[in-house]
């Protein structure tokens, strides 16, 4: 059984933001392929699809991830290579998609949460928004990915996503 992670910030303050792209990517996911079963508590949702693929959406801050995550893990004690997360990153250009399996975290906090309570071995799948010192040296990288993003401008990148997820489901 294989679970996608997506990671992000709670709140209409953060919707639409880089460092939500996650949990809009799994939105796309999601009205892709539907969902037979749902469950909100305060920390996530979990859906079931009717391909047997578990879609966790965080609802709990990006730098602690874990906290959306631990009920589930606990409960179906899934091994750590089930996992994929999906989260953005500053290190790849913008609309780009890159499935990481090897156990580096990339200085990213929502990861490093996760990987203190189960360990590296999880896969990511990196959702890449560029680096600011790329296009505006005055722009600091917190404001950057809690900046809003265009949705109708990340929409047609998000079926390589939706692809490069499905393949590592299956």
């Amino acid at each position: 059984m294989k679970f996608v992670f997506a990671i992000g910030n709670p709140g209409l303050c953060y919707k639409n933001t880089y460092h939500s792209l996650g949990l809009l990517l799994s939105d796309a996911l999601l009205k892709k392929c539907g969902y037979i079963q749902k469950k909100e508590t305060n920390r996530y949702v979990f859906y079931k699809t009717p391909n047997n693929v578990n879609i966790i959406q965080s609802k709990v801050f990006m730098n602690v991830s874990f906290d959306a995550l631990r009920e589930l893990y606990m409960f179906f004690k899934f091994k750590p290579e089930d996992l994929l997360v999906l989260h953005d990153e500053l290190s790849i250009k913008k609309f780009t998609f890159k499935l990481k399996t090897t156990e580096g975290l990339g200085g990213h906090n929502g990861l490093r949460d996760i990987a203190n309570n189960i360990g590296k071995k999880f896969a990511k799948l990196q959702i890449g928004i560029d680096h600011p010192k790329n296009f505006n040296p005055n722009l600091d990288v917190s404001s950057y990915v809690l900046s809003k993003l265009n949705i109708s401008e990340w929409e047609p990148y998000f079926e390589d996503g939706i692809k490069e997820i499905l393949n590592w489901c299956f």
